[in-house]
C-alpha cells in the first residue's frame, strides 16, 4: 500500500499518453522551486467493459503495448500511475464478467498500475477480492457527501476518497468525512477546478450516459447555459477552489 505521506505534496496530472510531454512536464517542474509531479491517472479511451468518465473520443487513444511503454517510462521517472474504473458499474451478466476478467487481467498482471480510481462499490469488492494490495481510490463519481457514504466503502479498504464536488461547499460534512477517512488511514483529495453545478439535478445522469459511452453533448449545453445566465455559477460549483483558499481545506485534513 502507498505510504500516506508520499502523497502530500505534488502534482496529479491526466494522462496525455505522450511520452514527451510527460518527459517535458516532470522535467520543468522539478527544481527546488516548483511543485513537483507525483501522479499521471489513465485509461484507454475504450475503457474496456467498465467504461470511465469521459466519452472515449474526448480521450487520447492508444493500443495496449504503448499503454505498457507509457506506464514503464512514468516508473522510471518515479511518477505513480492511476489507472480509471470510474465510470458507474454494476453486474448484469456472465460473459460481461469473463470480458471483466479478462480487462483486470491486462490491467492488474501487465500494467501494473500503482493504484485503481473506482466508482462502484461492487467492482471495487471484486478487485480487492482478485488483488488485496492495490491501492484503491474512491472516485468523486462514487459521490461521498457525508460520512455515511465514506462507511459504505470501508470494506474494500480504500486509501483516498475523492469525495463529491458538492463538498467543498458544506463544511460540516467535509469534515465529519475528514475524521472517518484519517480513523481509517484514508486520504482525502478535493477537487480544486470542477465546474459542475452545485446540487446539479443532472449530475447521475451524465454520469451514467458517459460510463455507457454515448454522447453527452446536451449536458454540457444544459449547464453552460446555466452558467452564462447566471455567471455567479461558476463560483458557486462545488469544485471550485479558489488558490486563496486552499490553505483552509489543507488546515482541515484535506490535499
Amino acid at each position: 500500500m502507498q505510504d500516506q505521506n508520499k502523497i502530500t505534496s505534488g502534482i496529479t496530472l491526466p494522462c496525455h499518453w505522450d511520452e514527451g510531454i510527460i518527459r517535458q512536464i516532470v522535467e520543468q517542474n522539478s527544481s527546488e522551486n516548483n511543485i513537483p509531479v507525483k501522479e499521471v491517472y489513465g485509461v484507454l479511451a475504450g475503457g474496456g467493459p467498465v467504461g470511465h468518465g469521459r466519452i472515449p473520443g474526448s480521450v487520447v487513444s492508444v493500443d495496449e503495448k504503448n499503454a505498457l511503454d507509457y506506464g514503464k517510462v512514468l516508473s522510471s521517472l518515479g511518477v505513480d500511475f492511476v489507472y480509471l474504473l470510474n465510470a458507474p458499474f454494476e453486474f448484469t451478466d456472465e460473459s460481461q464478467r469473463d470480458e471483466l476478467d479478462r480487462y483486470l487481467n491486462w490491467i492488474l498482471g501487465d500494467l501494473k498500475p500503482d493504484a485503481l480510481t473506482i466508482t462502484s462499490h461492487e467492482l471495487m469488492q471484486y478487485v480487492r477480492k482478485r488483488d488485496p494490495n492495490i491501492d484503491i481510490h474512491i472516485s468523486t463519481i462514487a459521490g461521498v457527501k457525508n460520512a455515511d457514504d465514506l462507511k459504505k466503502f470501508l470494506d474494500v479498504r480504500p486509501n483516498r476518497v475523492v469525495p463529491h464536488h458538492d463538498l467543498g461547499k458544506h463544511w460540516g460534512d467535509l469534515s465529519q468525512v475528514i475524521g472517518v477517512a484519517k480513523e481509517n488511514g484514508i486520504n482525502v483529495e478535493m477537487l480544486s477546478t470542477e465546474s459542475c453545478l452545485l446540487g446539479c439535478p443532472n449530475r447521475d445522469a451524465h454520469y451514467r450516459n458517459v460510463g455507457a459511452k454515448s454522447p453527452d453533448s446536451a449536458f454540457h449545453t444544459t449547464c453552460n447555459a446555466e452558467k452564462l445566465m447566471h455567471p455567479r455559477e461558476f463560483l458557486l460549483a462545488g469544485g471550485i477552489i479558489r488558490p486563496e483558499d486552499v490553505h483552509l481545506f489543507e488546515d482541515l485534513g484535506a490535499s
